[in-house]
């Protein structure tokens, strides 16, 4: 998880500024404005424009189901997002390196194996069903299946795998939410002492 921690001496010296502070009502007002850049300006960013530049959505619903918000209060100063499935290698594909897997990957070949949301047809798993056994071979280079007289590799066997960086969510967490922690401030700093003050 990748998150924002509040210095409130600077956001002291802006709300005096502002001429509205109130040392009791300022953790208030922050941690309103780090969970409104999270909720409307840092999250929306990752879910959307930075997911979409990265992959290829074949689960439209997979990016809203994946980025969750884990939020700031009075008293813990500090807001950010994270991978709630930890099922795509996003922190790897953030960071570049090589994918976690406990035992052999299995990586389809793309010519016939097809990719959707709901995973892959057909799964390494349902190649005898699909195929029968007899045509199914498996080799210590991967599972192929016998038709025409020939083998065709549908899986091949890896020891791991190696991601590139591909997705700016680190860029991108800290350009969107530095500037909507400063647009979204001034705002949450005059709510907060107008309503200390019964306003």
């Amino acid at each position: 998880m990748i998150v924002v921690e509040i210095d409130t001496r600077e956001f002291t010296r802006k709300a005096r500024q502002m001429g509205i502070f109130r040392a009791d009502q300022l953790p208030f007002a922050l941690a309103n404005t780090l969970n409104d850049t999270m909720f409307k300006d840092t999250r929306p960013q990752i879910i959307g424009p930075t997911w979409s530049a990265a992959f290829t959505k074949r689960n439209a619903g997979l990016p809203r189901a994946a980025i969750n918000v884990e939020k700031a209060s009075k008293a813990k100063l500090s807001a950010g997002v994270f991978d709630a499935l930890g099922k795509a290698d996003l922190a790897v594909h953030a960071q570049g390196g090589a994918k976690t897997h406990s035992g052999t990957l299995a990586v389809p070949v793309l010519s016939r194996v097809r990719l959707h949301a709901r995973g892959k047809t057909p799964w390494a798993r349902e190649l005898e069903r699909r195929f029968s056994a007899r045509a199914v071979r498996k080799t210590a280079k991967g599972l192929f299946v016998g038709k025409g007289g020939r083998l065709h590799l549908y899986f091949a066997f890896k020891g791991g795998a190696h991601l590139g960086k591909r997705f700016a969510f680190y860029e991108d967490f800290a350009r969107r939410s530095v500037a909507g922690i400063r647009t979204r401030f001034p705002a949450h700093a005059q709510r907060a002492v107008a309503t200390a003050f019964g306003r």
